[in-house]
């Protein structure tokens, strides 16, 4: 008897928890292609900043993220320029390591339309050469008005 109850709860657990799973995944894939790629910029270590330009786009976006590619880049302050040239300061002051995203970065104002952003970071002591870096923009979650609208100040 005991070890029937002892059954039947895991087996409830288990459910459970693919359930939990089953959940999650749905999430992911209906988050799945909101984040659009905006820019790609070569960082030239031998710089100290550099700007990706957006200019006009179809949509607004919410939240921005930055990825590096091919090197580590120390990322200390970024400059989100939109296109009614407002200027959003965003301190990041974060290390980047290659193939890794920052966490999403609110825009300020509601879903906004990006002309440029400018970075400025500094190179790891002894390396050379580039490190790409990859801007992505996320659109309006819920579709409300302005979303797929032409991008505005």
């Amino acid at each position: 008897m005991w070890r029937r109850l002892c059954l039947l709860a895991l087996s409830a657990l288990c459910v459970s928890s693919l359930a939990a799973g089953d959940a999650s995944a749905q999430r992911r894939d209906r988050d799945r292609g909101k984040w659009e790629l905006l820019g790609t910029q070569a960082v030239d270590f031998r710089g100290a900043r550099d700007a990706i330009h957006v200019g006009r786009r179809e949509g607004r976006f919410t939240r921005i993220a930055l990825e590096a590619r091919d090197h580590d880049i120390y990322i200390l302050d970024l400059k989100v320029v939109f296109l009614n040239n407002e200027v959003q300061d965003i301190p990041v002051r974060a290390q980047l390591r290659r193939d890794q995203r920052t966490r999403p970065l609110d825009l300020t104002g509601g879903e906004r339309g990006i002309r440029q952003i400018q970075i400025v970071y500094r190179a790891r002591p002894g390396v050379g050469g580039y490190a790409l870096l990859r801007v992505y923009g996320e659109k309006d979650r819920d579709g409300g008005p302005g979303a797929g609208a032409v991008a505005g100040g």
